[in-house]
């Protein structure tokens, strides 16, 4: 089955879940340099950072989850991102972020769009408010299962937590030219605006006045909402963005 991936690009804010003195001086060097090396796409080096964490802390779900995020940008590791993902699961039973990044897995690499939703699922479960999965589920619901009303209602949901996420705005408004309530469509893209996203809304503008997917074809900039690729309903560009995780001490 062809799977339309998910392009999900929300960062996370707020204080790490573990005080700076839990760790040794030593220890809290390697996760300082572990984020300096992802930050730098040197996926290798986190990982032997992280790993050097563990060995003395390996408690912290934290660290489990930014090790996971490091194998998974790594060729031939994703068993070793999924194992990673799991253990931080399980260290903390309200930590939503491995759960998510185990639906992204699912959606993108592993084109397994059920899982997907079982892990987004498992996700809203550990942490209710945990609003990007409600976000990373509209896209399954709209274009894999086809539940316009669903995905609206999961969008909306979305900018309720995220309001400043103009790619959710977008994706209601592609809900309701689907569900032929062109007129609705109206406020997102005024909401889109606001949000000085002219490139989002200008689409959607478009093609409700062309009716040609031609003028929603090509893949949005990183940042946008996902930009259409199937008959009759715009598909979200190829990549699936985890969950950012703050954890160097006194950040």
């Amino acid at each position: 089955m062809k799977f339309f991936l998910i392009f999900i690009l929300v960062l996370m804010h707020g204080k790490p879940a573990f005080a700076a003195d839990a760790m040794s001086t030593e220890a809290t060097g390697h996760l300082k340099k572990a984020q300096t090396c992802m930050q730098e796409d040197d996926y290798e080096c986190a990982g032997d950072e992280l790993r050097k964490v563990l060995a003395e802390r390996p408690d912290l779900p934290q660290v489990h989850n930014l090790l996971g995020m490091a194998y998974a940008k790594q060729e031939g590791f994703i068993q070793s991102a999924i194992a990673e993902y799991e253990e931080a699961a399980a260290l903390d039973a309200h930590y939503a972020e491995p759960y998510f990044n185990l639906g992204t897995l699912h959606a993108g690499t592993l084109q397994d769009p059920e899982a997907a939703l079982d892990y987004f699922e498992k996700a809203l479960r550990a942490d209710p408010g945990y609003a990007r999965a409600n976000f990373a589920m509209a896209w399954i619901y709209l274009f894999e299962k086809k539940d316009r009303d669903k995905a609206l209602a999961l969008f909306k949901s979305s900018v309720e937590r995220m309001p400043k996420l103009a790619e959710a705005y977008y994706g209601m408004a592609l809900c309701y030219l689907q569900l032929n309530k062109r007129e609705l469509a109206l406020e997102p893209i005024s909401r889109m605006r606001e949000l000085n996203r002219e490139d989002l809304a200008s689409k959607i503008e478009s093609f409700m006045q062309t009716g040609d997917l031609g003028t929603l074809a090509k893949r949005p900039a990183p940042g946008a909402a996902p930009a259409p690729g199937s008959p009759g309903a715009p598909a979200p560009p190829p990549a699936v963005a985890p969950a950012k995780s703050a954890l160097a001490p006194g950040s």
